[in-house]
């Protein structure tokens, strides 16, 4: 059964953002069938970006770090949910950089720019205000990098669409 069907039939009908699962995963379809919730992929992740979510269900969390894309997740399922490929990206999920950017408020800050490896975030110069953020969104990896660097927690990271 999936997140938002599970939060419907609890009553939770918040404008909260989906759930982000876990590279490399088989089936997200059929990941809250088949994760056991035994933490293992928790314990793994060097990051500690991995976290209990709703259910005990495993999610990622940006709020302290970036996925870096080891795989150690990966290899710490005891239910083999995953399927690591380094030749396919590991998800399908992309940065997002909402109105409430200092950017946009007229506010000179390009510290998202700074912390992203693949230079995915890039800022260009505006007459009369502060350089403005592009993401581009063939480079973005989803890693999270920008999201807790954000003073203004502006990013979020979520499904392509």
């Amino acid at each position: 059964m999936d997140g938002q069907r599970r939060n419907w039939l609890r009553g939770r009908f918040s404008s909260k953002p989906a759930t982000l699962h876990l590279p490399w995963l088989k089936s997200a379809a059929s990941f809250y069938d088949d994760c056991s919730r035994c933490g293992e992929c928790e314990k793994a992740c060097p990051e500690r970006i991995i976290v209990h979510g709703d259910g005990g269900f495993p999610e990622i969390d940006f709020k302290n770090g970036e996925c870096t894309f080891c795989a150690r997740c990966t290899q710490a399922c005891p239910e083999g949910l995953f399927e690591f490929d380094p030749g396919h990206p590991p998800w399908n999920y992309i940065a997002s950089i909402g109105q409430s950017c200092l950017a946009y408020q007229g506010v000179s800050c390009q510290s998202c720019q700074d912390s992203c490896d693949v230079s995915a975030i890039k800022f260009s110069f505006q007459v009369g205000k502060p350089p403005q953020p592009r993401l581009n969104q063939e480079q973005c990896t989803g890693c999270g990098a920008c999201v807790s660097v954000c003073p203004v927690f502006a990013i979020s990271v979520l499904p392509k669409q």
